[in-house]
């Protein structure tokens, strides 16, 4: 009995090793499996990289044409040179019911990007190639500060014309420097949560580090942008050669050209005084890749550096904190379609403090009320100047710098009001985009009197946050009759 009572007990140790070692081979197999799957993947994907180089390669040495280079100016719209005022009469202000027409052919708003082969998972991303050494390149982006490995062996171009830029390409498409760069570029922008606009300003901020000449700066971002899914091309003249970036949105101020329909534009910052009338652009499209868009679905993670400003309201202070950071990279963002201003968010640490403001007056209050006192509040706490004033040119704030410079105007108000009615109310609005004024409307649950645009069976009631003392539902009378151009936004 004794001898069997042994057996069982040993029986009973070596079940658990046998089945954990049974466990931990099937893992290892598992594992290894797994490890050549992914190793296949990632050499279909090389392969299937190295058709599209040498598919464009050869597209390219015969595809330069002349190009007439064509610029698109925002004149600085004529606004009121003080901010106006409704006086308000002993008795409530009349509100007037006016229907607005609404032109569904003015009706704009951005169309949601194609998914981009830009956007992929960590586990789609280059693969990184060792490099020779460990040297590493310091990169402030906007405040962010990030190491990247300092890339050795980076081709230079023998000279200016379609033959030595065609060369370039083939030699810098498969260079291991290029494609280290590409991986660590494309995981930064994924940890920085960078839109298109974001990533290029930060590959300007890495090759702006490397020993390199102008010209060969500017053809490594071009290859760079092109190994990260991008559709840029590249121009030159007999001296300059111009990286050229096609968007979905239209740019104002820019230089363009444009092949089949789609505008590509040089950034104004690689544009020193020169008028460009002429430019040599491969007509060759890399396969697969896309366009860029403005739109900032997230803001930027830059890091924080804390700025305040103190803003009045209702005879009281009210401090708000902002990002100078996002500040920053908002001063450097082309100006664009309105629809990219309206759709971009406020950020967190200004909502923060409006929220610490608003949310115990809000208390109890219905939706309209709120609204109200947003109205309010942009058209009374934020000191009134035009853009030719305050900067001489035309200028879109997002909603973020409106609590940085000291003055703003009609569309910089609407801006705001529309994130402000989103938070607050979840109610959505839209901009009505008349000539010299921008105006706002709010789609109330509740009945609601006053001037009203229908868009797509949707009614919407006039707020204009411009106005001083101008109630939900009132629109000035200078505008009655006119139909404005419809902005819809998310």
């Amino acid at each position: 009995m004794r001898t069997k009572t042994i057996y069982f007990i040993i029986l009973c140790c070596i079940i658990p090793f046998a089945s954990v070692a049974q466990t931990d081979s099937i893992a290892k197999r598992f594992k290894k499996e797994f490890n050549t799957f992914n190793q296949s993947i990632q050499q279909k994907h090389q392969l299937f990289r190295e058709k599209n180089d040498s598919l464009f390669s050869n597209f390219l040495i015969d595809s330069w044409a002349s190009f007439e280079v064509l610029y698109r100016a925002k004149p600085i719209e004529s606004k009121p040179l003080v901010q106006p005022v409704i006086e308000q009469p002993t008795k409530e202000i009349v509100v007037p019911t006016v229907e607005i027409s609404a032109d569904s052919s003015k009706t704009n708003g951005i169309p949601e990007p194609i998914k981009s082969e830009t956007e992929v998972k960590k586990s789609e991303l280059p693969k990184p190639v060792e490099s020779g050494g460990t040297a590493t390149l310091d990169i402030d982006f906007y405040g962010s500060e990030s190491k990247l490995t300092q890339a050795s062996g980076i081709p230079q171009i023998s000279g200016i014309s379609a033959e030595s830029i065609s060369a370039y390409f083939n030699k810098t498409s498969s260079s291991p420097s290029v494609a280290l760069m590409v991986s660590e570029l494309l995981a930064l922008k994924q940890k920085l949560s960078l839109n298109d606009w974001g990533y290029y300003k930060l590959i300007e901020n890495y090759t702006g580090k490397l020993e390199l000449n102008p010209t060969d700066k500017t053809m490594l971002a071009w290859v760079i942008l092109i190994k990260s899914r991008y559709n840029t091309k590249i121009g030159f003249t007999q001296k300059t050669v111009y990286l050229l970036l096609p968007f979905f949105e239209e740019l104002y101020n820019n230089y363009f050209i444009e092949i089949n329909g789609q505008e590509y534009y040089i950034p104004s910052d690689h544009v020193k005084d020169v008028e460009i009338r002429q430019l040599t652009v491969h007509k060759a499209d890399y396969p697969g890749n896309s366009l860029f868009t403005l739109k900032l679905v997230q803001l930027p993670d830059l890091g924080d550096h804390i700025i305040q400003r103190d803003l009045v309201f209702r005879g009281t202070i009210l401090p708000v904190n902002a990002n100078e950071r996002l500040i920053n990279f908002d001063k450097d963002y082309p100006i664009c379609e309105m629809e990219v201003y309206f759709s971009s968010p406020l950020s967190d640490i200004v909502m923060g403090s409006l929220e610490k403001y608003f949310n115990p007056i809000f208390s109890g209050m219905t939706d309209k009320e709120k609204v109200a006192v947003l109205l309010e509040f942009t058209q009374k706490a934020f000191p009134y100047q035009s853009d030719k004033d305050q900067f001489d040119r035309e200028k879109y704030f997002f909603p973020d710098e409106l609590f940085f410079y000291p003055y703003s105007d009609c569309e910089d108000r609407a801006i705001l009001f529309s994130r402000l009615v989103r938070h607050f109310t979840h109610l959505n609005c839209i901009a009505l985009d008349y000539p010299g004024h921008v105006n706002t409307a709010v789609n109330f649950q509740e009945e609601t009197r006053g001037s009203f645009i229908t868009v797509k069976g949707i009614k919407y009631i006039v707020c204009d946050p411009t106005y001083i003392n101008a109630p939900i539902g009132y629109l000035p009378d200078e505008f009655r009759g006119m139909t404005p151009k419809v902005i819809t936004f998310d």
